[in-house]
């Protein structure tokens, strides 16, 4: 592996549910502006996957050390995968994501979309469905993982290709809780509704 130069390869993940979704509009929290994708691989499927990962991980720590010995490289930590228990399950954790916009050495700027498919392999010309996607949704992500060196440390991140979506599932918040006979009650909003109940009831009265 080159050091100036380093090698990436190319992968797709198998399907797999989709958590943190921003793959129409990029999230721009936090002074960012990129597209991401939390991938959930069961842990079964995903074994090929993390040792592809994790043999360019140490292959890009020796080249390091081999392109300069003096210098006390730092790993970053945590590196974008990991096997953890989601709802009970094992799963390796895929954390991906593509700049959207940026400016060059020249002081052009530059922005991208990120490729859709559908379920049949087909280029997704209307993604206002997919604007929002919440828990449930499936799918499949191509991913380019390139090795890299900066201030901060030494890793690997895994930029997203294109995106194939098999199950699309809209992000609805949280609505509450189901009632529960004989529990604590704000009875400030009890006392306004039987106020509102007396109010419609005497509304007829002479």
């Amino acid at each position: 592996m080159n050091f100036e130069n380093p090698d990436f390869i190319e992968f797709v993940t198998p399907i797999c549910d989709f958590k943190y979704s921003w793959l129409v509009e990029p999230d721009t929290k936090f002074d960012k502006n990129e597209y991401k994708v939390h991938c959930l691989i069961p842990a079964e499927k995903g074994t090929e996957i993390s040792d592809k990962l994790d043999a360019m991980l140490e292959e890009w720590k020796q080249c390091c050390k081999a392109y300069d010995s003096k210098k006390a490289w730092k790993l970053v930590d945590p590196q974008p995968w990991a096997y953890q228990e989601e709802d009970g399950n094992s799963v390796l954790y895929l954390k991906c994501k593509r700049k959207a916009a940026g400016v060059r050495k020249d002081g052009t700027t530059w922005s991208i979309q990120l490729p859709i498919f559908d379920s049949k392999g087909q280029l997704v010309s209307n993604r206002d469905p997919l604007q929002k996607l919440g828990p449930g949704s499936q799918g499949r992500v191509k991913l380019r993982a390139r090795p890299y060196s900066a201030p901060i440390g030494v890793g690997i991140t895994l930029n997203i290709q294109e995106v194939q979506i098999i199950k699309a599932v809209e992000y609805t918040a949280a609505t509450g809780f189901d009632a529960v006979d004989g529990g604590w009650t704000d009875d400030v909003k009890e006392e306004a509704a039987e106020a509102e109940t007396f109010a419609a009831s005497a509304a007829g009265d002479f």
